[in-house]
């Protein structure tokens, strides 16, 4: 199967490696040195595969061998930008995996690992039966994952329309002096007290080499849903700008009464097409250029098809809230060293 010019090929490697079907992927530019990291992670965790990186970093052959998992540590570029895909590689493993990663906490071009462990992992519990299935340890310069294996994801309904029950965030400082992350704090508090009086946001001191500063927050609904928002920045950039657009970004999430944020889109619709072969539905506020690339992606390697229609509903206090309900019949996926006979 042959791929050009992928947004992320994060999620080609990891549906190969899981549907058994090599891939070729070109790009017009140099696959990066975090991509190349990836899909040397990959190949590790998949016992007898074969990768090339050809023509100057232009070009990646893909061979999947057997899922297998195991203890590994990586040094990489950032860290988030290697745990978010693994979330689905992982579980479908022969033997449980824990991955140390040491590297690079934060950074605005992929979602962070605070996000990945209190957002993303929190939505994919339910693929597995509301039962966590990774346990992620951040630490101030490396995170570990350790992961349990699954037989299967099962189908899910993320439609239900809920209201806020409290706000919950961390603010990251690196290199930088604590008060400025008081000053993050004190500036999202101002926006956040409004909505709700439940708002509480630690402060987390990262040892990696960069200068940051920077914050995540996540709003956990009354049904048990969770949506994030989260800003950081490596330059001179007043902190209560920091704390304001964090929290706006939260806010604008928080305006789908319960939608899947849009930081996770990719990753649950991929886990969608990966469930058990019966119908899901989940609710977004708008689908992003990524994820209709993905949904491309996966129809490519699995077959699956998205149903995508548009709603209107009545949300709190009255307000219309408007998106798209994905409507999905999962490809049946299914761990093969955990097939009963």
């Amino acid at each position: 199967m042959n791929f050009v010019d992928p947004s992320d090929i994060r999620p080609i490697l990891v549906l190969s490696a899981l549907s058994s079907k090599p891939v070729s992927i070109k790009s017009s530019t140099q696959f990066s040195i975090q991509e190349q990291q990836f899909l040397n992670i990959v190949s590790a965790l998949t016992s007898n595969s074969t990768s090339k990186l050809q023509n100057n970093a232009h070009y990646i052959d893909f061979i999947p061998g057997m899922p297998q998992g195991g203890t590994y540590k990586f040094n990489v570029d950032n860290i988030a930008f290697i745990a978010e895909y693994l979330l689905l590689l992982c579980p479908f493993c022969k033997f449980s995996s824990e991955i140390e990663l040491t590297g690079e906490i934060i950074s605005n071009q992929v979602s962070s690992i605070f996000y990945i462990k209190e957002v993303l992992a929190h939505h994919l519990k339910y693929f597995n039966n509301g039962e966590d299935f990774v346990d992620i340890k951040i630490g101030q310069n490396s995170t570990k994952l350790i992961f349990k294996t699954v037989q299967k994801f099962n189908t899910v309904a993320f439609t239900q329309i809920s209201p806020v029950k409290s706000i919950q965030g961390t603010a990251v400082y690196q290199n930088v002096p604590k008060q400025l992350s008081n000053r993050v704090i004190t500036s999202s508090k101002q926006i956040l007290l409004p909505f709700t009086s439940d708002v509480s946001v630690a402060q987390f001191l990262s040892k990696s080499q960069s200068q940051s500063l920077g914050l995540f927050l996540f709003a956990e609904m009354e049904n048990g849903g969770r949506v994030g928002g989260e800003f950081f920045f490596e330059s001179n950039l007043e902190p209560e700008d920091i704390g304001k657009i964090a929290a706006q970004l939260l806010l604008r999430e928080i305006e789908g009464n319960g939608a899947i944020d849009a930081n996770a889109q990719a990753v649950i619709l991929m886990a969608l097409a990966m469930s058990e072969g019966l119908v899901s539905v989940v609710r977004f506020q708008d689908l992003c250029d990524l994820s209709i690339e993905l949904m491309r992606t996966v129809f490519e390697i699995l077959g699956v098809i998205f149903q995508v229609e548009n709603y209107e509903i009545l949300g709190e206090n009255g307000i219309v809230v408007k998106g798209v309900e994905i409507v999905v019949r999962g490809s049946g996926m299914v761990n093969v060293t955990k097939r009963g006979f």
